[in-house]
């Protein structure tokens, strides 16, 4: 498959159990739980605060389901 067909998965909860283990993209469910919960104290102690917007950067973790990228000739 890995020369034909690339297939990433998204979480990695079951994604290294596959055959072929799949490539994952996972995002950083510890810090994301703790991001949502300071922001929902936040939003309770000042309802009226303005809304904050956050971002995280998930983790590739590359396995057999994918291959290199086709040569350009």
């Amino acid at each position: 498959m890995p020369g034909d067909v690339s297939v990433i998965a998204y979480d990695d909860e079951i994604a290294k159990l596959a055959r072929p283990a799949l490539t994952a993209v996972c995002p950083p469910k510890a810090e994301l739980g703790e991001v949502a919960m300071q922001l929902l104290l936040e939003r309770l102690s000042n309802p009226t605060r303005a809304i904050r917007q956050t971002t995280s950067a998930p983790a590739l973790i590359i396995r057999d389901s994918t291959g290199p990228a086709p040569t350009r000739h």
